[in-house]
C-alpha cells in the first residue's frame, strides 16, 4: 500500500522543465505612443521528445493590459531534432488610461511526445512561464540623453584654387545668357501693347447695327406656334438684357421688371424705360406662366414694338 501510495505521489509532483525548454519574448518597438503598432513575440523551442500545447498561446488567452490585438501570426519550424514556434501578435493601444500598457504572464503546458500519440491524448508534463512585459509610453530615446553633436567641429578645407575660380565664372555666364532673354521679354511685351493700341473696339454704330439685325431674325419666329412664340420671347429677353448691360450698365441687365421700376433712373432718361418693363413684363410671363396665360400673337407682335423702340429700331409712338 505504501510503495502504491508513494508512487502515486511522485507521479503527481510538478517536474522541472527540461533544460533545452526555452521561451524569449521580444517586443518591436520596446516603446510605443497612442495608436502605435508594436509586434509582441513568444519564440519556444522544444527539444526532442517534448511538444507544448499550442492553444495555450491562443489569440483569445493572451492577458492583455490596455492594449488591444489586431492580428497573430504562428510559425512551426522542425530544427534538427528540436522543434521551434514563433507566435507573433501585433497589438496597439487606444486608452490614455492605463499608464503603462503590457501583456500578462502566460504559463504554456508541455508534454513528452510518444510514437503514434495525438498531441491532444498526451497528458501535461508541466508548465513554463512567460514572464510578464510591460510597454511603456516614451519615446525610444534616453531620458537622461544631452545634446547630440551632429556635426563636428572641424572647419572644412578651402578647395583647390581652379575650382575657387569657378564659382564666379559660372555667375557671370549665367547673368550673360539672362540678357538675351530680357531682351526678348521687353521686345514682346512691346510688341503685346502695341497690337492691344491697334485693336479697336466695335463702335456703337456697328453694336446697334448687329442688335437690330438680331431684331429681324427674331421677327421672323412663327407667332402661331406657342412653343415656337415662347422660344421667341426667350431670345427676345436676351437681346433686350444685352441692350442695357451694353447702353446703361451690367447692374440693368439681371433686374426684373419691378425692381426696374423701383430703382432711380437718373441720368439714363434717353432709355424708354415704360417700353424695358413691358418687354420685360411679356418675356417673364411667357416662360413661366401656365398655357393658358401666355401672351397671345398680338402680344407678341406688341413685344416686338417695344423691344424695336428701346434698341432705336423703330420711332417711339407713344
Amino acid at each position: 500500500m505504501i510503495p502504491t501510495l508513494l508512487l502515486l505521489l511522485a507521479l503527481a509532483a510538478p517536474q522541472a522543465a527540461p533544460a533545452d525548454l526555452t521561451a524569449t519574448v521580444h517586443v518591436d518597438p520596446p516603446a510605443m505612443w497612442i495608436a502605435d503598432r508594436v509586434t509582441y513575440t513568444v519564440e519556444i523551442t522544444c527539444p526532442a521528445g517534448v511538444d507544448i500545447v499550442v492553444d495555450d498561446l491562443d489569440r483569445s488567452r493572451l492577458p492583455l493590459n490596455g492594449l488591444d490585438l489586431l492580428d497573430t501570426r504562428t510559425r512551426r519550424q522542425q530544427e534538427g531534432t528540436a522543434l521551434r514556434y514563433t507566435f507573433e501578435y501585433v497589438l496597439t493601444t487606444y486608452r490614455v488610461d492605463v499608464a503603462e500598457p503590457g501583456v500578462g504572464a502566460v504559463k504554456v503546458r508541455y508534454f513528452l511526445t510518444r510514437p503514434g500519440q495525438r498531441a491532444q491524448d498526451a497528458a501535461p508534463a508541466g508548465t513554463i512561464t512567460i514572464p510578464p512585459t510591460a510597454i511603456p509610453f516614451r519615446s525610444l530615446l534616453p531620458d537622461d540623453q544631452t545634446a547630440s553633436q551632429v556635426r563636428e567641429g572641424d572647419a572644412i578645407p578651402q578647395r583647390w584654387l581652379p575650382y575657387r575660380l569657378l564659382g564666379p565664372v559660372g555667375i557671370g555666364l549665367i547673368l550673360v545668357s539672362i540678357v538675351p532673354a530680357a531682351l526678348l521679354l521687353v521686345r514682346a511685351a512691346h510688341a503685346a501693347r502695341g497690337r492691344r493700341r491697334t485693336e479697336r473696339r466695335p463702335s456703337a454704330r456697328r453694336a446697334r447695327q448687329a442688335a437690330r439685325e438680331a431684331l429681324v431674325a427674331i421677327r421672323a419666329v412663327d407667332a402661331s406656334d406657342p412653343i415656337a412664340r415662347r422660344e421667341g420671347f426667350t431670345r427676345l429677353e436676351a437681346l433686350v438684357r444685352g441692350h442695357l448691360a451694353a447702353s446703361v450698365g451690367p447692374e440693368f441687365a439681371a433686374l426684373t421688371a419691378d425692381e426696374i421700376r423701383a430703382m432711380p433712373v437718373n441720368g439714363h432718361s434717353h432709355v424708354a424705360w415704360e417700353r424695358v418693363t413691358s418687354v420685360l413684363e411679356s418675356c417673364e410671363v411667357a416662360r413661366f406662366a401656365g398655357l393658358d396665360t401666355r401672351p397671345s400673337p398680338e402680344d407678341w407682335r406688341q413685344a416686338l414694338d417695344d423691344a424695336g423702340v428701346v434698341m432705336g429700331a423703330a420711332p417711339d409712338s407713344r
